[in-house]
């Protein structure tokens, strides 16, 4: 049940705003459309949502999007950083998308807590669960980003890694 989003150099490198556009649209048309299928075919074999499938993959995208707006050894340039609120704005626009469910534009509240100076973190929409999985990371727990956590708990959380 675990997954994450990793930064990875990307085959993405037109200088042309518009090329680099289209290519990232086509991109997104073919990552939503893969993730339709397969969150279609584990939502049929299994009798999970994939309404909660997708929103959990959202989470996962606007996560990385605001980690790498946020740290600035990640763009380093304010060229790269342009490129990446572009490709963001790109990313979570609901209106190019084939279907109200197939999209990464959820909309996802902020962890705000006069305790947490950390990057900007965001709250998924659902529980994914895993703490009922009974091994991994998240054994007897809730996740980090979890909405059953209460907000000194997730602090707590978040304070410790």
């Amino acid at each position: 049940m675990r997954y994450a989003t990793r930064l990875e150099r990307t085959s993405l490198e037109a200088e042309d705003p518009v090329q680099r556009r289209s290519e990232s649209g086509l991109l997104k048309q073919r990552v939503l459309l893969h993730l339709e299928l397969v969150l279609r075919a584990v939502a049929v074999g299994t009798g999970a949502s994939d309404k909660v499938m997708w929103s959990l993959v959202a989470h996962n995208v606007q996560q990385l999007y605001a980690r790498m707006i946020h740290d600035q050894s990640i763009w380093k340039t304010d060229e790269r950083l342009a490129k990446i609120q572009a490709d963001q704005s790109l990313w979570l626009d609901r209106q190019n998308d084939n279907a109200c469910t197939c999209t990464f534009a959820n909309e996802l509240q902020q962890f705000e807590h006069s305790g947490w100076q950390g990057a900007p973190f965001l709250i998924r929409r659902y529980c994914c669960l895993a703490y009922q999985v009974g091994s991994g990371s998240h054994e007897h727990a809730y996740c980090n980003s979890c909405p059953k956590l209460d907000s000194e708990s997730r602090l707590h959380k978040l304070l410790q890694q």
